[in-house]
């Protein structure tokens, strides 16, 4: 049974669902306590790991600069359906969350878009303001969580790509987005199909996404979302949400 139960638990943890994995491991079958603490172990390291991040920008002093900005932005399929959906909704003013280099801010000041970026990566924040010297971009270090009471009401639309996956409260994240919006949401998050279809057996360390959606799920989150799915320009399919608030 204890093979069983750790080969669900390490799907999970592999496939975009660490907080998932984590709550099963807390509480497994009485006939298992205490016979899994190595994997919770595992897992709640990487918890704690990312925590510090989202804390503190790095990890244990060290920062993690991998992503690095696209080299051809008209291939990127969310991103234009994002910039259509924009320009026909009249968004001038928008909150780009979890922007890291501020590559979007600097596309969509081209199309006359203001857009400020936050992010919790306090480096690449800095780097994002210098390359967007004379653009319509800003930039702050500034945590979702806090987005709302900073910025009551302050903006007419709000994108968030690839970002609702790797808080740890979701919910919590999107009432601070709502709070600072007065118009439209974007939202775009990776499909259960594309997390089952992706890397798998290698540490959990290796995983950064808490939480997977399903159409359900998101549904909960957000009553009035308009949900669609949209193949990337890799071929994986997402999840594109949009809504008013």
């Amino acid at each position: 049974m204890k093979d069983e139960f750790l080969k669900v638990v390490k799907y999970m943890a592999e496939h975009g669902e660490v907080i998932k994995a984590y709550e099963y491991l807390r509480y497994p079958p009485a006939i298992l306590e205490g016979q899994v603490d190595d994997y919770l172990g595992e897992v709640q390291q990487q918890l704690l790991d990312l925590k510090e991040i989202q804390d503190y920008g790095t990890l244990r002093g060290k920062f993690n600069g991998g992503f690095v900005d696209p080299q051809d932005v008209t291939k990127l399929v969310a991103f234009q359906h994002l910039r259509k959906l924009l320009l026909e909704k009249g968004c001038k003013n928008v909150v780009d969350v979890g922007c890291y280099t501020g590559w979007m801010g600097r596309e969509l000041s081209k199309d006359g878009i203001a857009v400020h970026g936050i992010d919790i990566h306090p480096v690449v924040i800095q780097i994002a303001a210098f390359y967007a010297t004379g653009t319509l971009a800003k930039f702050e270090y500034l945590p979702v969580q806090k987005l709302g009471a900073k910025y009551p009401k302050q903006f007419d639309g709000a994108i968030l790509f690839d970002v609702l996956e790797h808080v740890f409260d979701p919910k919590l994240a999107i009432a601070n987005v709502n709070r600072a919006v007065k118009g439209w949401v974007f939202i775009n998050l990776p499909h259960p199909q594309g997390e089952h279809d992706s890397k798998a057996n290698v540490s959990v360390k290796e995983h950064e996404h808490l939480h997977s959606f399903s159409e359900k799920k998101i549904k909960e989150l957000i009553p009035n979302a308009d949900i669609k799915v949209i193949e990337n320009e890799g071929g994986n399919p997402n999840w594109f949400i949009e809504y008013e608030v």
